[in-house]
């Protein structure tokens, strides 16, 4: 960062106007009516009583004593105060003068409510997961509820604020058409990104199916990205079983209902991302539509470059199914993926190791999850300065283009 042919005032202005892959609404339960729309106050009071959401410290969702978004917006509350209680974590017509303060240009916002839907439509345990009685509620009606809810907010919001405030729609479907269905619905409503699940086969069909390429098309045509986010990879393994009764995989006391802390889960956080990105890259997706945009968010990044080099090792042992491939998948990774990391991980060394990791690594805040880490726009430069001002660059602005078009 200190190369003098990189004056000060070039680096600032690349922190001054981030893009930012990974943040997240945090309206409490008791204020989803409010927010979203009353179809959902019959499933408040349930929500209310779940134990992984009324104990997961600053994630703590069920915060009654809440009555609006009026927390000032000031830098040490948007850098450092966590939860329900920063500013715009509420109110998202707060969040344009939040990304004022905190130097963003363009923001994707991931959902809290929908995520529960999808854990009820898809996840057989999810009652022993956040605690609750599932004979109290239809699992199914409640599961669609929210994620259409979610749907129409995140287009009334992205039009609202010209873009640069981006809810992530959520498209969950069992059929092709209905899949495309959705997505145009959605598109059509405003949304600028749409996240279908890592977990489940989209459609029940292979992610290179090419009864699938309706809905690539769409999405490349559209210039909107196709996005995974931590909690969408339940689903994968058939069983929970492999984390169950061991002591060591216990998890913490600062679990939420997104990520849920101890090592086994974080050990497999990239499996469902990774067998998914495998299936398209080796099933021609990409090549059939070279435009289309893919991000991943709080699945971890270490896995990227060691996977590249494995799937061009496939390449190179299966090298006659693929003479006609434009890139190689490290290449295609690089050229058309993008992963935000979690900052605590060794992010000097995974682009050290291999150089085009570096174009595809963006920066996610994360807020106002705790995960985020504290002021995480210099926590994150502080860790990649090392790296060099174009590295940098990339980070923070540059690679993050792909998935927040202008």
């Amino acid at each position: 960062m200190d190369d003098p042919a990189t004056p000060a005032e070039s680096r600032l202005s690349v922190l001054d106007h981030a893009l930012d892959a990974d943040s997240h609404e945090m309206v409490p339960v008791h204020l989803w009516p409010d927010v979203f729309g009353d179809e959902i106050e019959p499933y408040v009071d349930l929500f209310s009583g779940m134990a992984l959401l009324r104990g997961a410290g600053e994630n703590t969702m069920v915060r009654e004593d809440i009555e609006a978004d009026r927390t000032p917006i000031t830098p040490e509350a948007v850098w450092n105060l966590k939860g329900p209680e920063a500013p715009s974590a509420i109110d998202i017509n707060r969040r344009v003068a939040v990304l004022d303060e905190m130097g963003i240009d363009r923001q994707l916002v991931y959902p809290t409510m929908a995520t529960m839907g999808y854990l009820f439509l898809t996840d057989p345990n999810v009652d022993r997961f956040l605690g609750f009685d599932r004979s109290q509620v239809d699992l199914d009606q409640a599961g669609r509820c929210l994620i259409d809810l979610h749907n129409r907010w995140a287009g009334r919001v992205t039009a609202e604020h010209s873009g640069r405030v981006r809810p992530v729609a959520f498209v969950l479907a069992d059929s092709v058409d209905g899949l495309v269905g959705e997505t145009e619905r959605v598109l059509t409503a405003g949304a600028r990104a749409v996240m279908i699940p890592a977990g489940l086969p989209p459609a029940g069909l292979s992610p290179a199916d090419r009864r699938l390429d309706p809905f690539w098309r769409l999405m490349a045509q559209a210039d909107v990205p196709v996005v995974h986010h931590i909690s969408v990879e339940r689903g994968f393994l058939r069983t929970s079983v492999w984390a169950a009764d061991v002591p060591e995989f216990t998890p913490s006391n600062t679990s939420s209902p997104e990520f849920h802390v101890e090592p086994w889960r974080y050990a497999t956080l990239s499996f469902a991302c990774e067998s998914f990105l495998a299936a398209m890259i080796l099933g021609g997706v990409f090549e059939r539509h070279p435009t289309l945009r893919f991000g991943i968010a709080e699945l971890t990044a270490g896995w990227v470059g060691p996977f590249g080099q494995r799937l061009d090792d496939v390449v190179g042992q299966f090298r006659s199914r693929y003479t006609s491939y434009s890139m190689l998948p490290s290449e295609r990774l690089a050229a058309s993926v993008r992963v935000s990391p979690f900052p605590f991980e060794p992010l000097v060394r995974y682009v050290e190791e291999q150089a085009w990791v570096g174009d595809v690594l963006c920066y996610g805040s994360d807020f106002p999850h705790k995960e985020g880490g504290m002021d995480s726009k210099r926590l994150y430069e502080d860790r990649i300065r090392p790296l060099g001002y174009e590295i940098v660059r990339k980070f923070f602005a540059g690679n993050a283009e792909l998935l927040l078009p202008a």
